[in-house]
């Protein structure tokens, strides 16, 4: 890090973020859509009905339209839970193989 000269981390003055954004921007001249960033790019409701819509995806708005906004149940929903017991059964079998057998794994 040479802070003395006015850089941060790798010498860089900026954010690598902050550059990205700048780079890949639409009314910079950068990307349509940017696929490499970790969230969604801000839409209306009614914009994303609009171009469901447009793409003839009736499917979705219906899904989205009928969609319960309910709880989970406490603890986790049912298909998570078992997908979890499964996997420790999993970790378990190969645990249990691994110390009676040391050279299989």
């Amino acid at each position: 890090m040479i802070e003395d000269r006015g850089y941060t981390m790798a010498g860089l003055t900026e954010p690598w973020s902050k550059k990205h954004k700048r780079n890949t921007k639409a009314s910079a001249g950068g990307l349509k859509f940017s696929l490499s960033n970790s969230f969604a790019q801000p839409i209306t409701m009614p914009e994303l009905l609009e171009l469901s819509s447009a793409r003839g995806d009736q499917e979705i708005i219906d899904m989205y339209s009928n969609h319960a906004l309910g709880y989970t149940p406490n603890g986790g929903s049912l298909d998570l839970r078992d997908e979890i017991s499964n996997l420790c059964k999993l970790l378990l079998f190969r645990f249990k193989l691994a110390t009676s057998f040391p050279n299989v794994l």
